[in-house]
């Protein structure tokens, strides 16, 4: 009986050294430092020169492959993205070009790319993503989803601001609410004219056509008085449908026009200035500043 509290002592310490010695590899293998990722080497001028097209503006030299145009603006290829365009090492960064452009030996391209980088840094847009690229309006310019980079200067995309349509919505149902009461009894007479038109032309054409013979040769007596009623009635109310017509365009575009007057242009002031002409958009960092006359 005296033993079984050495025992347990014992028995509590073979324990705790179980667990500390579980616990230590553990420890061991979090306390490692995790192995730095491995990175791609960057592609050889034999293996860009390769996978480009053969031109004689791709030229080898300074370990590293060059698009030039031997007048003496070059560009360093430093790799080829998933669209195997070509990217090369700019002041602004990488700028992607196509395989195109270098397959047709556009030098032309190449020679304008300098002031293109020069109108980027002017503007400060050296953080987008460029793609030299040729358009029918704008020429050889870069382009990215957010700022377009011209010969002339810089055009950022912005947010088009939100106008509130509510009040105009508004106002426009009333305007038709009101056009349709200056119609009025105007144009219940106009759809009963109409009507009455229709079957009177058809009543005519069968009075006129259905004897099967030519109406010149047709000869009206006292009997065939409905006839020459129903033709003059048709010819009548011709007239007067042009009539009330011509009466329910003036009338409808006279309240209107007079409505419409009062209604306020949000974009007055943004389309004309204080001369009146048009404004222009501001190029940032070309020669055009500001808004020009």
């Amino acid at each position: 009986m005296r033993l079984r509290p050495l025992s347990l002592v014992l028995s509590l310490l073979c324990l705790v050294g179980v667990s500390a010695e579980e616990t230590a590899p553990a420890a061991a293998v979090a306390s490692e430092p995790a192995a730095a990722p491995a990175t791609a080497p960057e592609p050889t001028a034999e293996q860009l020169k390769a996978l480009l097209p053969a031109v004689p503006t791709l030229s080898e030299r300074q370990g590293g492959l060059w698009w030039d145009d031997g007048k003496g603006s070059s560009y360093r290829i430093v790799a080829l993205d998933d669209k195997g365009q070509a990217r090369l090492e700019a002041e602004i960064g990488q700028v992607a070009v196509p395989r195109k452009l270098i397959a047709d030996g556009r030098t032309d391209a190449l020679t304008a790319l300098p002031k293109l980088v020069a109108q980027a840094q002017a503007g400060k847009a050296t953080e987008a993503a460029y793609t030299l690229a040729e358009g029918i309006m704008t020429g050889i310019h870069l382009r990215s989803p957010e700022v377009l980079v011209l010969s002339e200067g810089v055009l950022r995309k912005v947010p088009a601001p939100t106008i509130g349509r509510g009040a105009e919505i508004t106002r426009l149902e009333q305007l038709i609410g009101e056009g349709r009461k200056a119609l009025g009894f105007g144009g219940w007479l106009l759809a009963f004219l109409l009507v009455l038109q229709v079957t009177l032309g058809v009543e005519a054409w069968m009075g006129k056509f259905g004897l099967g013979m030519m109406p010149e040769l047709e000869v009206l007596t006292k009997k065939d008085m409905a006839k020459a009623v129903t033709r003059t009635l048709h010819t009548l109310i011709g007239s007067g449908i042009l009539a009330t017509t011509a009466a329910l365009i003036v009338r409808t575009g006279v309240v209107l026009t007079s409505r419409l007057l009062l209604l306020p242009d949000p974009t007055a002031s943004n389309r004309s200035n204080a001369f009146g002409r048009m404004q222009e958009p501001a190029l940032i960092g070309g020669p055009q500043q500001g808004v020009t006359s």
